[in-house]
C-alpha cells in the first residue's frame, strides 16, 4: 500500500458514511409516501394497516442503518487518528497542513491552494513533497524515529517518538 493509498482510508470510508445515510434517507422516504386520492372514499379489504406495517419494517432497518453507520465513524474516527498522529512527524509545518487539510478534512485541492496561497501546480509539487516526508516517517523503525516538535516561539526540535507507536500501511 501507498503512502497516498495509506492515507486515502479515511476519503473512503467517509464516502461509505454518506452513501449509508442516503440510503436511510432513502428508505424512510419509501416507507413515509403517500399518495393522493382522487377518486372518494376507498375501501380497503385487507387486515391491518399497510401504513404501520411498512413504518415497523423501517423501524427495524433504522436501527441496522444506525448501528452501521455508528460502527463506519468509530473506524473513521481511528483512522484519522492514525493519519493525525503520523501526519505529525512530519517536519515541515506546510507539508503538515497540506496532509492534514486533504486527508484528515477531504479539502480539494483547489480549496486548498486557495488557502494556502498557492497555486494547483505548487501544490502538486508541496504534496508529493509531503508525501515523501510522510514516506520517512512510516518506514522508519519505531525506536529509531524522531519526531519534531514546535516550541511557542516557532522553534523546532528533535523528541524521541515512544516505541510503541508504530503505522502499518
Amino acid at each position: 500500500m501507498t503512502e497516498r493509498e495509506w492515507l486515502s482510508r479515511g476519503w473512503r470510508i467517509d464516502r461509505e458514511i454518506g452513501e449509508l445515510e442516503q440510503a436511510q434517507r432513502e428508505a424512510l422516504a419509501l416507507a413515509t409516501r403517500t399518495t393522493a386520492r382522487t377518486d372518494g372514499i376507498r375501501v380497503d379489504g385487507t387486515c391491518g394497516n399497510r401504513s404501520e406495517r411498512t413504518l415497523a419494517v423501517y423501524a427495524d432497518r433504522t436501527a441496522e442503518y444506525a448501528a452501521l453507520i455508528e460502527e463506519k465513524i468509530q473506524a473513521l474516527v481511528r483512522i484519522r487518528m492514525e493519519i493525525i498522529r503520523a501526519v505529525g512527524q512530519v517536519r515541515e509545518p506546510l507539508l503538515r497542513t497540506l496532509l492534514i487539510a486533504r486527508y484528515v478534512n477531504f479539502k480539494k485541492w483547489e480549496q486548498i491552494a486557495l488557502e494556502l496561497h498557492y497555486c494547483e501546480k505548487q501544490i502538486g509539487r508541496l504534496h508529493r513533497k509531503a508525501l515523501a516526508a510522510l514516506r520517512e516517517v512510516l518506514e522508519c523503525p519505531a525506536g529509531a524515529v524522531v519526531c519534531w516538535e514546535q516550541k511557542g516561539d516557532g522553534a523546532v526540535s528533535p523528541k524521541e517518538k515512544r516505541s510503541d507507536e508504530r503505522w502499518e500501511f
